[in-house]
């Protein structure tokens, strides 16, 4: 990445950005094929059908900077996409309650990475008077937050309880042996 100047600094986070949302794209159906809760299969198909938005809106970004969309590796995502598919890869041998709530907490990791990007990025865009770039970039941002705060109440009102109960009854079978 070339960082010579603050625009190619914003150019470079929106390439890394563009790389996050396809394999987004391509990794929450799978996580949520992997999932227990029907409320998570179906927040992660929704955040799946969102990340192909936001790769419109990146693409609009970069029309509006009259530069390439070329995506950029991401080794960050990388290694974040293979802990996801490591748990949705468990599904055959993890407590399907507990695996959602790893599942939750992979996606969340993934949000909290976007949402940092998504944000340092609409700064630059902003200090650079882009104001139609900030917008989309805002706009993919507010998505961001708004699919971590579902995942937290989802976590918060049954997966992590329902783990809990899971626990409770591994142990109570364990007791009786």
């Amino acid at each position: 990445m070339n960082i010579d100047s603050l625009e190619n600094l914003l150019i470079g986070e929106m390439q890394e950005l563009i790389e996050v949302e396809r394999q987004l794209a391509r990794l929450l159906p799978e996580m949520a094929d992997a999932a227990f809760s029907t409320k998570l299969q179906e927040a992660l198909h929704s955040h799946a059908a969102q990340t192909e938005e936001h790769v419109r809106r990146l693409n609009r970004a970069f029309h509006v900077l009259n530069v390439p969309g070329n995506a950029r590796h991401s080794p960050t995502m990388t290694g974040l996409a293979e802990e996801a598919r490591a748990l949705a890869g468990a599904k055959d041998h993890a407590d399907l309650a507990v695996l959602d709530a790893a599942l939750i907490v992979a996606a969340q990791k993934m949000a909290h990475f976007a949402m940092a990007a998504y944000g340092s990025a609409r700064t630059f865009a902003d200090i650079l008077g882009a104001t139609e770039v900030s917008g989309l970039l805002q706009e993919n941002l507010d998505d961001e937050t708004d699919a971590n705060r579902l995942l937290n109440e989802l976590a918060r009102q049954e997966v992590n309880a329902d783990a809990v109960e899971a626990d409770k009854d591994i142990e109570a079978q364990s007791e009786k042996r």
